[in-house]
């Protein structure tokens, strides 16, 4: 399962599936931007970093322009492309839309883009999170409370 969106503030349902599938050894990977347009989105996104990379997800950070795509593949199988982001306004307030294909060769081109992400991206570690300042940490924190609402 290989998603690259450029908000990522997973509600419950989604983050239990992820962590599921981390569970069972999927590959879990998450691709968002390192720097968000919206700082507040990021940190918001940042919170859930410790608990999906204890369930076996990786995460990426892509520094690049920034990263407004919005994708999904599992299995090289089944893709989705469209205008939802991984977050509770997509999915419940803003009418995004979003096209499911089940063929091989686009999913295998949306695959192999998302992995350029990955290999241009940085990967976020539980070492890296344990350095962060405590502003940085508290900062996040308090995003997170607000996060259902973003």
């Amino acid at each position: 399962i290989w998603i690259a969106t450029p908000y990522f503030i997973p509600g419950p349902a989604i983050l239990a599936a992820l962590r599921t599938a981390a569970g069972r050894g999927v590959d879990v990977r998450i691709v968002v931007p390192a720097e968000s347009d919206v700082v507040l989105v990021t940190w918001a996104s940042r919170s859930f970093y410790r608990m999906l990379l204890h369930a076996g997800v990786r995460i990426f950070e892509y520094g690049g322009t920034m990263l407004h795509g919005k994708a999904l593949v599992t299995d090289h199988l089944i893709g989705s492309v469209g205008t939802a982001n991984i977050d509770s306004r997509s999915f419940r307030l803003s009418f995004e839309v979003g096209c499911f294909f089940a063929s091989r060769e686009p999913n295998e081109r949306l695959a192999a883009w998302i992995e350029s992400l990955c290999d241009a991206a940085t990967e976020v570690t539980l070492e890296a999170i344990a350095r962060k300042p405590l502003t940085q940490k508290l900062a996040e924190s308090v995003a997170h409370l607000g996060s259902p609402l973003l």
